[in-house]
């Protein structure tokens, strides 16, 4: 389950919410019908790709020992700082070029 707006979801409730997408002035690519544009495909797919990613996050967050939880904060804190300070427009997602530039100026030195 996935959270939208603090409620939890299915994914299949986030895939019928992105169904529900229309597009105006939006011309459906060559191969689809009139009631599907690539644009709502896209939001179709993405939704049930983030609520799929979103569930098992969760899973894995919730049966992950709590003493490897608590070993974990500390540095996320650093990075969440780190990330502020560079001030990144992506906040503090995480990149493989942002983890490795922290490894390198933050843990390594």
């Amino acid at each position: 389950m996935a959270k939208i707006r603090g409620r939890k979801t299915t994914a299949a409730a986030v895939v019928a919410a992105a169904n529900s997408i229309t597009v105006q002035g939006v011309q459906p690519g060559p191969g689809h019908n009139n009631s599907t544009s690539r644009v709502a495909l896209n939001a179709r797919n993405n939704a049930e790709l983030r609520s799929n990613a979103q569930t098992i996050l969760t899973m894995i967050q919730s049966t992950r020992p709590r003493n490897t939880s608590a070993a974990y904060k500390p540095k996320q804190k650093e990075f969440t700082a780190f990330c502020a300070q560079k001030q990144y427009h992506n906040a503090n997602t995480v990149t493989e070029d942002k983890l490795l530039l922290f490894l390198v100026k933050e843990v390594a030195n």
